[in-house]
């Protein structure tokens, strides 16, 4: 507000220091989210006065910066406009991020565990069969003796991608060759029989490296395999990021990308099933798409989408408002208890001058007693009377004291000490002119009265908070129809690389490129049927009603603010009237007082009148003064029914108050 203060004039305050006070604002400090958001305010807290000297203007300032009800009023807006920012919240968009790995630990299935098992087995058959095959290929090239082969298995081995198959000669063809070389013995032809026995031990020697290799392939392949598993391991990393939209027409749109990789294989065991592995590849997968919700029914459409927050936002100005009416009505009881405490002074000056004035007639009462002009008993009346007076002034000082800690504790202030009792330093006002009053008068409009005062404009928009809600209501009568559609795109790529940390980002990057399908899309409707729809006729009704509520409160307080300010404009004239025949009722009695006085002094007025003048004096001016606190106070109240006892400019939800 900003009001310039004469040096000479003190009037400091004392707030009350503490370790609490300080560990708990950083604590709050602290734990506040500082990065997202302001910081609390810090708690009310009473100041002290000190004492000094204190003007109406000064009074004021400091009340409407420290009286309670004011930060009761602004902690109430603060409330509000945290609800608004909180229905803002619900259109804001919202990035979402999950992450997770999960790892699922199976035991081997009793089928495929037989499955390996048979497969080790056949392995280690084949490679004693081709062993034992070797063996007596061996010994025939050692005796020299041609022969047909030993027995001989037929079989595939199939070990991932790997397929080995094993054949035998037929035993006919070594009879035909026992016949041929007995030919060639009976037709003489040693040299042919040399020849073919020759070919023989060849192809036995091809045999026989054919048979140990086929017998150290599968010995090679049963130890790749290793021992069979027991245990199954599947771990999945996922990722998703994803975008939240609400619109005030109450349509949802939420894209999202997602991304899984997984490797699933046997635990100890590679993913190559050449080494006792799986055979399942490490697969990466991707999908982006987008989900879009409709309401087609309750809770569509910008009335029902937006009802919470344009509430919330109608209550938040009408907070504002509220709190301009709150500033005026302790500017209201400020004014009023300054004026009281300022005729509380005056009655305590009129008091103690009447004091004075006692002393002074008892000393002239003694000096006519010495003179012998008056009896000694005469005094005894001035001196019952100056023990009134006295008396009278000491009621007086209390008073005084009351109204000043009346007024401290009206400007929110404290005081632990009479010393803190602040010294005013302002009188009563002058009675307001006759044109001033034409002017006050003239204003007594019920639209410009409604127009000026802040909590009219607040009960207005507190009654448009409540029919938002109410057409809400009205509106979410229908049934609760959804529409839904996604649609995405999906990606994958597949890799025998194991799934580590530094080959994560480029199988992903891969799923994006390879194996891009789409669109794949889902359009869903979900219809909700209450049969009563007693919930949403049960709001609508609670609604209307809050909805008339407001509205009377609103019409009840433009009417009474112009009854009051009817009376108030009334009672004015007659505190005027009243205040001026007060005044002229003490001039009088002021003169007449000194014209006992003197009549006293020349011995031609007894004691009894004298007192009975002094006391109609103190009783005049005391009842004028009552009449110009009445009229003053009353001129404030009309003012204040008005809406001019306090400028106040409301812009949205910031109050602003002008010059006093």
């Amino acid at each position: 507000m900003g009001f310039a203060q004469d040096p000479a004039v003190r009037w400091t305050m004392r707030r009350q220091p503490g370790f609490l006070g300080l560990a708990v604002a950083m604590l709050s400090w602290l734990s506040s989210p500082w990065l997202f958001a302001s910081p609390s305010s810090q708690p009310w807290v009473p100041p002290t006065a000190s004492g000094g000297s204190l003007g109406l203007q000064q009074a004021l300032t400091l009340a409407l910066t420290h009286d309670p009800a004011v930060a009761q009023a602004r902690a109430t807006k603060a409330f509000n406009l945290g609800s608004w920012r909180l229905q803002q919240g619900a259109f804001d968009e919202v990035f979402t991020f999950d992450g997770s790995f999960s790892r699922d630990t199976l035991p081997l299935a009793s089928g495929l565990y037989k499955n390996e098992l048979v497969r080790r087995r056949i392995l280690r058959g084949v490679a004693n069969a081709f062993e034992a095959l070797a063996q007596g290929i061996q010994q025939q090239l050692d005796s020299g003796e041609l022969g047909p082969l030993p027995e001989c298995i037929e079989t595939t081995i199939t070990i991932g991608t790997t397929v080995t198959e094993v054949h035998c000669v037929p035993n006919t063809v070594f009879i035909d060759l026992e016949a041929l070389l007995r030919g060639y013995e009976d037709a003489g032809l040693p040299e042919a029989v040399q020849a073919v026995r020759d070919a023989w031990r060849r192809q036995l020697e091809t045999y026989l490296a054919t048979a140990r290799l086929v017998a150290y392939v599968s010995r090679q392949i049963l130890r790749q395999q290793g021992v069979a598993p027991t245990i199954e391991d599947r771990d999945t990393l996922a990722y998703s990021f994803g975008l939240t939209k609400l619109y005030r027409n109450g349509i949802q749109l939420a894209p999202q990308v997602q991304i899984e990789a997984v490797r699933d294989t046997w635990r100890g065991k590679p993913l190559d099933p050449s080494f006792g592995g799986k055979g399942v590849l490490a697969s990466y997968t991707s999908r982006m798409g987008f989900q879009l919700d409709i309401p087609l029914g309750r809770g569509g459409g910008y009335i029902s989408a937006q009802s919470a927050e344009r509430a919330a936002q109608a209550q938040a100005e009408a907070s504002a408002y509220s709190e301009g009416a709150t500033l005026q009505r302790t500017a209201l009881s400020t004014w009023v208890a300054y004026y009281n405490a300022v005729a509380a002074r005056e009655r305590l000056r009129l008091f103690q001058e009447t004091v004075t004035r006692e002393e002074k007639l008892f000393e002239l009462a003694n000096a006519l007693v010495e003179a012998d002009e008056i009896a000694p008993a005469d005094t005894v009346l001035l001196q019952a009377r100056l023990a009134q007076a006295q008396a009278q002034a000491a009621q007086a000082r209390e008073a005084y004291q009351r109204a000043r800690v009346e007024l401290l504790s009206t400007m929110g202030f404290s005081a632990f000490d009479p010393s803190n009792l602040p010294e005013l330093s302002d009188a009563l006002p002058e009675p307001p002119g006759e044109q001033e009053l034409e002017a006050l008068a003239a204003k007594l409009v019920r639209q410009e009265l409604a127009a000026a005062r802040p909590e009219v404009t607040a009960a207005k928009l507190a009654a448009k908070a409540a029919s938002f809600l109410a057409d809400a209501a009205r509106a979410d009568l229908r049934r609760e129809v959804n529409l839904s559609f996604t649609a995405w795109y999906t990606g994958l790529h597949e890799t025998p690389k194991t799934m580590a940390a530094t080959r994560w980002w480029p199988g992903v990057t891969k799923a994006f490129g390879e194996g891009f399908a789409g669109p794949s899309a889902v359009l869903s409707l979900n219809f909700s049927l209450p049969f009563a729809n007693s919930f949403a006729r049960g709001r609508l009704a609670s609604a209307r009603a809050l909805e008339r509520q407001a509205l009377i409160r609103q019409g009840d307080l433009e009417r009474t603010i112009g009854l009051r300010a009817t009376e108030q404009v009334a009672k004015v004239r007659e505190r005027k009237a009243e205040f001026l025949a007060r005044v002229q009722g003490a001039e009088a009695a002021a003169k007449s007082l000194e014209a006992a006085q003197e009549l006293f002094r020349a011995g031609e007025l007894g004691m009894v009148d004298l007192i009975v003048t002094e006391e109609a004096l103190i009783a005049a001016q005391i009842a004028m003064v009552n009449a110009q606190l009445s009229l003053a106070t009353d001129v404030v109240k009309l003012r204040y029914e008005l809406g001019e006892l306090l400028p106040i400019q409301v812009q949205g939800t910031e109050v602003r108050v002008g010059e006093l």
